[in-house]
């Protein structure tokens, strides 16, 4: 289940996700998406939307950005707000589900992950394009930087001609001349 929608500004943006990483810290959470904290390594996934064409006035494109991390065999995976409790060995947890809005011309936003996660990155939304790619599965599994790209395309509006207009016949008159 996913997040509500949020559009904001960057600066407001930019809160919600120290804020959502100070609390997933505070409560011993094994992963968090947010700015790297201090002494620790992150990995990098960059999403980025990426606009062919020319959308319609006003057009946004929402990307669905959604991140499973999966135990490892023979091993637990902690419940994140969880208190120090654990899952069964290969039991998934979904730690992040959320949409991104972009405007007409696209861009990008990045998250930082603190362990491995397999993210699906999904069009929900894709502004009227004529095509667009996608999903995009990308396996983060080492401290380095990842992308995922989603490209709309908008062909061309088809340029109406007519067909040539034939040239007139000749036309042939014999003179008729009376008197």
């Amino acid at each position: 289940m996913g997040h509500p929608k949020i559009e904001a500004d960057e600066d407001t943006r930019k809160f919600l996700v120290a804020t959502s990483v100070a609390a997933a810290l505070a409560a011993g959470s094994f992963l968090a998406v947010g700015p790297a904290s201090a002494g620790r390594t992150a990995a990098t996934l960059t999403v980025t939307k990426t606009v062919v064409g020319t959308p319609p006035p006003g057009a946004t494109f929402v990307v669905n950005v959604l991140c499973v991390e999966e135990a490892p065999p023979g091993t637990t995976l902690p419940v994140i707000f969880s208190g120090g409790s654990s899952r069964a060995s290969g039991l998934s947890e979904t730690v992040y589900d959320d949409d991104v809005v972009f405007g007409p011309s696209g861009g990008s936003e990045e998250f930082i992950f603190f362990s491995e996660a397999t993210c699906t990155v999904t069009e929900v939304d894709d502004g009227g394009a004529d095509s667009t790619t996608g999903p995009v599965v990308v396996v983060i599994d080492s401290d380095a930087r990842f992308t995922a790209e989603i490209v709309n395309t908008f062909d061309p509006d088809p340029k109406t001609t007519a067909a040539p207009i034939p040239a007139a016949e000749a036309v042939v008159a014999v003179p008729a001349f009376t008197g």
